[in-house]
């Protein structure tokens, strides 16, 4: 058995639209248990179409941080700013559920756009406008979790082969995390040492050969490299 995850005073349902402006009413479930109890994970979650009534429930999700927990996390993480976080929305975010939690301050003003990955609490990403909420969430990503990061499947997959300017690596724990500036492009691009190995050995003056999913996002993960 279960129950819709209650959100607080918020709504219990959501808007959402897909990649074809079809809305659906979305909610997220847990367990059903006893009165006082909290559960901090979702079971799977609804999708109730606004046009034709359909109503569909996914179980994939099964495990994952429900939106309540999301906007806990969101709330501790400015909680020197007294924000309150507003109705959460689960989004499929570069090949990730993810929760997309608005926080505002005690004037209902939105203040920070929050990204909450809803497989593991410790990665996420906000910032003042949704384009900084992207960038760190996908940073974050590309720093913390091995599986591939797609930014979007609508965009087409570009290859570009160039000259490395600079090169910064950024040992985390057992992960090498490696960031690129080549020629011709005014951005940032990040690959994760635990899928290119061979990366970590990359110096300025190389030429590579780096193919990504192009959202024109700042921080840009590489999909596939060859050197």
């Amino acid at each position: 058995m279960t129950e819709p995850t209650q959100w607080g005073i918020e709504d219990s349902v959501v808007g959402v639209v897909n990649r074809d402006l079809q809305q659906s009413w979305f909610t997220d479930h847990m367990r059903l248990r006893g009165e006082g109890t909290i559960s901090q994970s979702m079971v799977g979650f609804t999708m109730f179409d606004a046009r034709t009534g359909e109503l569909s429930y996914f179980r994939d999700a099964s495990g994952m941080l429900n939106g309540r927990t999301a906007m806990n996390l969101a709330e501790r993480t400015f909680v020197r700013d007294d924000y309150v976080a507003g109705t959460p929305s689960l989004y499929n975010i570069y090949g990730q559920y993810t929760w997309v939690v608005p926080l505002m301050d005690r004037n209902s003003v939105l203040r920070q756009i929050m990204l909450v990955n809803a497989s593991s609490e410790s990665v996420t990403g906000h910032g003042e406008t949704k384009r900084e909420a992207f960038s760190a969430y996908q940073l974050a990503l590309s720093t913390r979790i091995d599986e591939n990061i797609v930014p979007g499947e609508i965009t087409d997959l570009v290859e570009v082969t160039a000259v490395v300017e600079r090169v910064y690596k950024w040992d985390r724990e057992d992960n090498v995390t490696v960031r690129l500036l080549v020629e011709g492009y005014d951005r940032i691009f990040t690959v994760n040492a635990s899928a290119y190995p061979r990366a970590v050995f990359i110096e300025p003056g190389d030429e590579i050969t780096i193919r990504f999913m192009d959202a024109g996002e700042e921080v840009q993960a590489i999909e596939e490299l060859d050197y």
